[in-house]
């Protein structure tokens, strides 16, 4: 029966660690969602842009997709450049 408590404690313990690593991705996958809501307000489109991957694909509303970084520059360019309009989202969960 002593094996009971050295499983309840390594599973503890397992779980803890697994949680505090998804608290760290968690936030840092927040940072990043901060970081491009601020480079939008700044209307920075080449920041915007480095955060896609080379290979991303961005389906823009009535346009077509696009899949290369020059193309998706150009709808933030596009959409960036109309007058009023602004970009932004916070999580909230």
């Amino acid at each position: 029966m002593k094996t009971k408590p050295c499983l309840t404690l390594f599973l503890f313990t397992f779980i803890r660690s697994v949680s505090a690593a998804d608290s760290k991705i968690e936030q840092a996958v927040r940072d990043q969602d901060a970081q491009w809501s601020k480079a939008a307000e700044s209307r920075d489109v080449d920041k915007l842009v480095s955060f896609y991957a080379d290979d991303a694909i961005v389906l823009p509303a009535h346009a077509a997709i696009a899949t290369t970084k020059d193309s998706i520059r150009n709808i933030f360019q596009r959409l960036l450049s109309i007058p009023g309009v602004a970009l932004s989202w916070k999580p909230t969960k």
